[in-house]
């Protein structure tokens, strides 16, 4: 359990949020709204509000077109019907409430909660009155967020639904084994990655895949994330337990979704699982992540972006990834100890839309990327190494040093080597004590601060 002021809680995200007396931090002042805001919306699944004073006007005034000062909060903890992620709403703009958010009232469909659009920075912002087709994008504890944006609803394609299938498929195998499954670590780690790509929201399918699980919650789905990561781990220590995993996997729930997931891609692809004559289990080419299908299109009723083929939706389509990266609890951990050890060696951290963290350090400019929970396999290291090259090609002049910043030490150990030999690209890794990698000490401009906690 985490303890934190309102104010400390900003670009945090958690479960369940317990809010104690609202009135004392409104009280501040229109920093104190704001502060109350921040605590109000960190909430991912329930949100409790504990109070003796009576609440703050702000929480307790009706709604009208006039811009809110915080969010519509549900004391009563009723049950709701909530609208299904990835459904189609056409709305009207009715005001704007914060940053990229406006409030909504729904035209076609009817939603019995406050909506609120929110709209991709870079994109031409709506006015008052106009009508859009909407989808709705997450439910949160007191709203249901909607966006115009198409990115994230691509369907499954062939290529990824080889990998799916194998995916989905390797938990089942495993747990009638010794671990001697093919391929078994790449496709526990592609199943860790389905479960990432809906929890960040940050793939081109991810709502299809969060419908091929039969719309878990995030509870559940960190349970399968987690599920596959200790799997991997196992079978890389050399201490898997087929007998354990069947536990593990009848406790999470998890067998049937999976098995009916990969019969819908069957039939959907008319495609099987079948071991090859090497008995290798038929999996398509690792890619980078899928972060190349990105599709950088808005809705025809807002301006759209420009096109992903384009300079400028090139760096739009950066500036989303970057975005998207940000919603990670473990990326932005890591990302703000890496500013914080920079400061301790004296350097000054900067960051941008786009650059997770740069420094200019003695040895030149650094660029440092940081990956979130989970990202530790090659394929994840291939993804960070290229978004980082394209990165440093958006700079007037090339960075003298890159590196990629993990939240645990690398899954193979040769992945380094090769990421730093073909890429020409450093990978650090933070750790308990501090610091890990060969060129962690450079890093930090070589002032050793490895074990600055």
């Amino acid at each position: 359990m985490s303890v934190l002021a309102a104010a400390q809680a900003k670009g945090m995200e958690y479960d369940h949020v317990l809010v104690v007396e609202p009135a004392t931090i409104a009280d501040r002042g229109p920093a104190g709204l704001r502060q109350l805001y921040v605590a109000l919306t960190r909430s991912t699944q329930s949100l409790t509000v504990l109070h003796t004073a009576a609440l703050p006007e702000a929480l307790t005034a009706s709604a009208d077109d006039a811009e809110p000062a915080a969010p519509d909060v549900r004391t009563t903890g009723a049950a709701e019907s909530l609208p299904r992620i990835g459904s189609d709403v056409r709305v009207e703009v009715v005001g704007h409430v914060s940053g990229g958010c406006y409030k909504v009232r729904p035209l076609s469909t009817v939603i019995g909660r406050p909506l609120v659009l929110t709209v991709r920075q870079g994109s031409v912002p709506p006015r008052r009155g106009d009508t859009l087709d909407c989808w709705v994008f997450a439910n949160d504890t007191s709203q249901t967020v909607l966006t115009a944006d198409h990115r994230g609803r691509s369907p499954v394609s062939e290529r990824m639904a080889g990998r799916y299938l194998a995916a989905l498929d390797v938990l089942g195998e495993l747990t009638g084994s010794d671990g001697d499954v093919p391929d078994a670590r790449s496709r526990l780690s592609e199943l860790q990655g389905m479960a990432n790509r809906i929890l960040r929201r940050d793939q081109a399918d991810w709502v299809d895949v969060f419908h091929l699980f039969g719309d878990p919650d995030r509870e559940r789905l960190g349970a399968l994330r987690d599920l596959a990561a200790t799997t991997n781990r196992a079978l890389k220590e050399g201490t898997f337990d087929a007998g354990r995993l069947a536990e593990g996997l009848d406790a999470s729930g998890w067998a049937g979704p999976l098995a009916e997931a990969r019969r819908e891609l069957q039939e959907r692809f008319s495609m099987t699982t079948k071991p090859n004559s090497d008995g290798a289990i038929p999996v398509a080419p690792a890619q980078p992540d899928q972060r190349e299908e990105v599709q950088m299109t808005t809705a025809d009723t807002t301006a759209a972006t420009p096109a992903a083929t384009t300079k400028d939706g090139f760096l739009r389509a950066l500036e989303a990834a970057a975005e998207a990266d940000r919603t990670c609890r473990k990326h932005e951990a890591v990302r703000h100890a890496l500013k914080a050890s920079l400061l301790w060696a004296d350097l000054q951290p900067a960051d941008s839309s786009v650059v997770d963290v740069s420094c200019v350090t003695q040895h030149g400019l650094f660029l440092y990327e940081a990956l979130g929970a989970g990202c530790s396999t090659y394929a994840d290291l291939r993804s960070g190494a290229t978004c980082l090259l394209e990165i440093n090609h958006t700079l007037p002049a090339p960075a003298d040093g890159l590196y990629l910043v993990l939240s645990e030490p690398p899954a193979e150990d040769w992945s380094v080597d090769t990421i730093r030999d073909v890429f020409r690209v450093n990978v650090i890794w933070r750790s308990p004590t501090g610091w890990g990698g060969e060129n962690a000490h450079t890093a930090f401009g070589s002032s050793g601060v490895s074990n600055h906690q």
